[in-house]
């Protein structure tokens, strides 16, 4: 905490003020804060970067090697091999999807799948009429065919869950899609979400002739 008095930080003592402290949440895409909240998290009374980045007398490069020195993330391949373990000793169905669609992708499509029939088995009957009318208007083609919906609801009714269920079903399906809020906050509850400023390059400082800045022949472009 830090003491007004002597302009000083020191560490809080029990029966004191009582307060409630929390580390916002940060999205892993922004990895470097990521990693960082997650060391916070883990290591107590650092007082720099620098004592934060040295793990038993290493100083390293970024946060994410420090999260890496301290046991904090594990290779897949690194927990198999300590319980003496392959993919193949699992019985892992294999992947019946063409190569063209594993090969545009940059994430798991037999995990989304799993996903989301595990989404859709937790859905009410309301919620399920939601997603599946969204998913027809996505699919479906025709020129008369409505692609603009607003799902509103009182906090905590689930609408972010239908959120995930659709983008998993999506990915699922291996068709790639960007989730888009209009802040941050909102952003980051979405899986893989980002901010229509990152997208659609929007300048931060409008004017009656602000255009959006996005590049053709971009992954944003042709999607």
């Amino acid at each position: 905490m830090f003491d007004k008095s002597t302009t000083n930080w020191k560490k809080r003592q029990r029966g004191g003020q009582k307060v409630i402290g929390r580390l916002p949440v940060v999205s892993i895409l922004d990895t470097e804060r990521y990693y960082l909240r997650m060391l916070l998290l883990r290591k107590s009374g650092a007082i720099s970067f620098d004592d934060i980045l040295t793990v038993n007398g290493l100083r390293c490069i970024t946060f994410q090697q420090a999260c890496q020195e301290y046991g904090l993330l594990r290779d897949i391949e690194e927990l198999l091999t300590s319980y003496n373990l392959s993919l193949q000793k699992l019985h892992l169905p294999t992947v019946d999807l063409p190569a063209s669609v594993l090969e545009r992708v940059n994430f798991d499509v037999v995990e989304e799948q799993a996903k989301a029939y595990s989404y859709t088995m937790q859905l009410n009957s309301e919620q399920r009429n939601v997603v599946q009318i969204l998913l027809s208007a996505v699919y479906n083609n025709a020129a008369d065919t409505p692609k603009c919906y607003f799902l509103d609801g009182p906090a905590g009714t689930g609408k972010t869950f239908v959120y995930s269920t659709l983008l998993h079903t999506i990915r699922g399906r291996g068709d790639d899609v960007i989730p888009v809020a209009s802040t941050c906050i909102a952003a980051t509850l979405l899986i893989r979400g980002r901010t229509a400023h990152s997208v659609f390059k929007i300048p931060i400082d409008l004017n009656a002739t602000s255009t959006c800045n996005l590049k053709p022949n971009t992954k944003e472009a042709d999607m």
